[in-house]
């Protein structure tokens, strides 16, 4: 199943910047928002996840935001934001990590 947000950037709350390495910050957000639903699994997916031939998968994917206009300020390995709203997918492919 997959998911297309669109996300409101309040900078005065959050700031503008993101490093320019921000999938961890994004696959903890994932990690967090499965936590709030089903703690347990959540805890197992990241721990486990899904053997196949001895490698593990996680079985989820997301996309890189789509910012439409931003800042690289490659001295600081930063990007600012300098919009309103981006927009990022996730996908799921187990039953149990979109049903609750």
């Amino acid at each position: 199943m997959r998911f297309k947000l669109t996300l409101h950037i309040d900078r005065r709350a959050a700031g503008e910047w993101l490093p320019l390495s921000y999938q961890y910050e994004l696959s903890a957000f994932v990690y967090r928002a499965i936590a709030r639903a089903d703690s347990d699994y959540s805890a197992w997916l990241h721990e486990n996840g899904f053997r196949k031939d001895g490698k593990p998968f996680k079985l989820f994917t997301f996309s890189h935001l789509d910012v439409p206009k931003y800042l690289i300020d490659k001295e600081n390995g930063r990007m600012r934001i300098d919009c309103d709203r981006v927009t990022w997918q996730a996908s799921f492919l187990p039953e149990k990590s979109t049903e609750k």
